[in-house]
């Protein structure tokens, strides 16, 4: 995923499950809650037991992106805030 433009995404911006793998750099989201999730880990499990999938998430390395505007209740847990449960490296 690279250079892309996501703005006001209802659910989520980008999102892995089933084990995938994302390399994601340089996106821009604009006003989007929870830009980037992996299913059962990090912004999908705070809080709760897991809402966006029950299948396994992925992993997604993310460089470079940049996050305006963001709304209340704004979620972006990196592996550096939470080694445990994260959303992407």
């Amino acid at each position: 995923m690279y250079n892309n433009y996501y703005q006001h995404c209802d659910v989520y911006g980008i999102c892995a499950t089933s084990g995938s793998n994302i390399f994601m750099e340089s996106n821009y989201f604009e006003a989007v809650k929870r830009p980037i999730m992996s299913s059962l880990q990090g912004t999908d499990i705070k809080g709760s037991k897991g809402t966006f999938s029950g299948e396994n998430g992925g992993m997604i390395k993310s460089y470079g992106n940049v996050f305006v505007d963001k709304p209340s209740g704004f979620s972006y847990i990196t592996y550096a805030d939470n080694p445990a449960s994260f959303d992407a490296y």
